[in-house]
């Protein structure tokens, strides 16, 4: 796109190449100049990257797109090399504040279920009479906490700042750093890059409040499933 301003008040657009491939040639527009302050402030807006909340939002209907979600998840615990153990869920969401999880496998596990309203997480034993009341940051399995399965997205737990560009496997990402709105959140600081093609999530960094590394999650082998992008791991 090429865009030009002349004395005699045109903007002049030549040889633009859209998306959808088709081609503008020698369009002319005359525009006052009263109007250029506001046309080069739209302008910037327009090619100024997304806000860190933009970015943090789409990156989350990614991973659980808006509406109902059904997830079959299966946690493997590695220890120096080995299997050690493995765990199945199912996980079923509504919006950021609903969530059931049903353990599936092993068959010792079964019966036990997560269930969360807003920031509150109960499980349910089936040899206790009543659900106990839980924290998101307590150990679920191996490295995975509660929250990982029961609060996924990041939108409304977290403050973002967008730091800067990162490339990790050669994709371009956003690198952002989140805070956690307080001391109920999953984590206390997370390191997130997110590509900036398609705002898939690629990579992941969790902290404590005090700046202790926990963990690094990748999120990779995106695929098309029954129209709706799923994340399989």
């Amino acid at each position: 796109m090429q865009l030009r301003v002349h004395p005699r008040i045109f903007v002049s657009l030549y040889s633009c190449t859209l998306a959808s491939r088709s081609t503008v040639t020698g369009m002319h527009l005359c525009i006052p100049a009263s109007l250029y302050p506001c046309i080069l402030a739209s302008l910037l807006l327009f090619f100024a990257a997304p806000s860190a909340d933009d970015i943090v939002r789409r990156a989350d209907r990614v991973r659980t797109p808006e509406g109902g979600t059904a997830l079959h998840v299966k946690v493997t615990v590695i220890q120096n090399g080995k299997v050690e153990y493995v765990r199945g869920f199912e996980v079923f969401g509504k919006g950021n504040d609903k969530t059931l999880v049903k353990f599936t496998s092993p068959k010792s596990e079964v019966g036990k279920v997560l269930l969360m309203v807003g920031r509150d997480l109960w499980i349910y034993l089936p040899d206790v009479n009543k659900p106990v009341r839980i924290p998101l940051q307590e150990r679920l399995v191996g490295d995975v906490a509660n929250g990982d399965l029961a609060r996924a997205n990041f939108t409304g737990d977290y403050q973002a700042k967008l730091i800067g560009s990162e490339k990790v496997n050669d994709k371009d990402c956003y690198l952002l750093e989140l805070t956690a709105v307080d001391d109920a959140v999953t984590y206390g600081k997370v390191r997130y890059w997110v590509s900036k093609s398609d705002f898939h999530p690629v990579q992941a960094d969790f902290y404590t409040a005090a700046g202790r590394h926990l963990k690094r999650g990748f999120f990779e082998d995106y695929q098309l499933v029954d129209c709706l992008k799923s994340n399989l791991r």
